[in-house]
């Protein structure tokens, strides 16, 4: 039998991973990690009673949790720049329609 910690662990880094992936706006690369890492997360929940290194686990836990809430902040910040962005089209849209619409 395998480690259970390991897969939480391996969770981490990927986490890690994610936030660099993030931090370049690879928003579909982020979502397959996700994924992933989810999978590794249930499997040490599966897993978790076998544990012996709960402290370990807590502390592992918590990075992930700091990585996650990075993560969300960078995944706001890109979802107001694409609603202004999308804004500033729609507003360029309506001013070129006005303008086709002089005599």
């Amino acid at each position: 039998m395998t480690n259970p910690i390991s897969d939480l662990q391996e969770a981490l880094s990927l986490s890690e991973v994610m936030l660099a992936v993030a931090e370049k706006g690879d928003w579909d690369a982020l979502r397959v990690m996700d994924e992933s890492r989810r999978g590794l997360v249930e499997a040490w929940v599966e897993h978790e009673g076998v544990s012996a290194d709960r402290e370990q686990a807590d502390v592992i836990m918590n990075e992930m949790i700091s990585l996650n809430q990075q993560i969300k902040q960078l995944a706001v910040a890109a979802k107001q720049q694409l609603m202004d962005e999308f804004k500033g089209l729609r507003k360029k849209r309506v001013g070129a329609d006005a303008y086709s619409k002089c005599p």
